[in-house]
C-alpha cells in the first residue's frame, strides 16, 4: 500500500510540473490509464489513485470514459470538502467576518481600477428590483455583489481566495443578513450595496474602502 502511494505521487508530481510549464493547459488530454502506466512502470492501480487525488485536488477532470482532461486552476473543491469541518470552532461566525474585511475592504479598493462595472451595476439594480421578492434570491444577489469585486480587483490570487472561502463567504453572509434585518429592513442593505456600487464606479478609493469595512461592521455596530 505504502509503495502503490509513492508510486501514484510520481504521476501527480509529473503532471502539476507538465502544467506548470505550460506543457499542459487547461482542456489538455492526459495519456490513457495505460499508456501513463507504461510510461512510468507503474501499476494502474496507482494510476488511478493519482488521477482521483488531482480530480480531488481540481487539476484534472474526468470523464466517464472519456479520459482526464486539465481543467482551469480551482481550489475551492477541496477546500469546500473540508470548510464544514471550521465550522466546530468557536466563535467562527465573527472570526470569518474579520478574514472577510482583511479581504473585501482591499478587493473593493482594487475595484476602483475597473473601467467596466455594469455587471455590479446590474446585481444594484436587481437588488432594488428584488426587495419584496424572497428572502432566497436576495441572498443570491447578495453574494453575487461580493463576488463581482473579487473579479474586478482583477487579482488572480485574491480571485482564488474567494473561490476558496466561497462555501465560508455563502455562510456569513447569510448569517449577518439574518441577524441585521431581525433589526433592519432590506432596504438599508440594499442602498449599502449601491453606495459600495457608486464608489467603485467613481474610482473613489477611499470611499470605497470606507463604506465596505462600514458594511461588513453593520453587524457589529448594531450589537452595541
Amino acid at each position: 500500500m505504502t509503495n502503490e502511494i509513492k508510486t501514484s505521487q510520481i504521476i501527480i508530481d509529473e503532471i502539476i510540473q507538465r502544467i506548470n510549464s505550460k506543457q499542459l493547459t487547461a482542456g489538455s488530454k492526459l495519456p490513457s490509464e495505460r499508456v501513463l502506466a507504461e510510461t512510468f512502470n507503474i501499476s494502474r492501480a496507482s494510476v488511478r489513485e493519482a488521477l482521483s487525488t488531482l480530480k480531488n485536488l481540481g487539476v484534472v477532470n474526468i470523464k466517464q470514459g472519456g479520459g482526464a482532461y486539465v481543467t482551469d486552476f480551482k481550489i475551492d473543491p477541496l477546500f469546500d470538502a473540508i470548510s464544514p469541518l471550521l465550522f466546530n470552532q468557536d466563535h467562527i461566525d465573527d472570526d470569518i467576518l474579520e478574514f472577510r474585511k482583511i479581504l473585501e475592504v482591499n478587493a473593493a479598493k482594487m475595484a476602483c481600477l475597473a473601467s467596466d462595472t455594469d455587471k455590479l451595476k446590474d446585481i444594484v439594480e436587481q437588488m432594488l428590483n428584488a426587495m419584496e421578492e424572497t428572502s432566497c434570491l436576495a441572498s443570491e444577489l447578495d453574494i453575487a455583489f461580493h463576488q463581482e469585486i473579487y473579479r474586478l480587483s482583477d487579482n488572480f490570487v485574491l480571485i482564488q481566495a474567494m473561490a476558496c472561502v466561497a462555501y465560508l463567504l455563502q455562510h456569513s453572509i447569510n448569517i449577518n443578513r439574518d441577524e441585521i434585518l431581525s433589526n433592519a429592513s432590506d432596504r438599508v442593505l440594499v442602498q449599502q450595496h449601491q453606495a459600495i456600487y457608486e464608489a467603485i464606479a467613481n474610482h473613489d478609493k477611499p470611499l470605497a474602502m470606507r463604506l465596505m469595512n462600514e458594511h461588513l461592521n453593520i453587524r457589529k455596530n448594531k450589537e452595541h
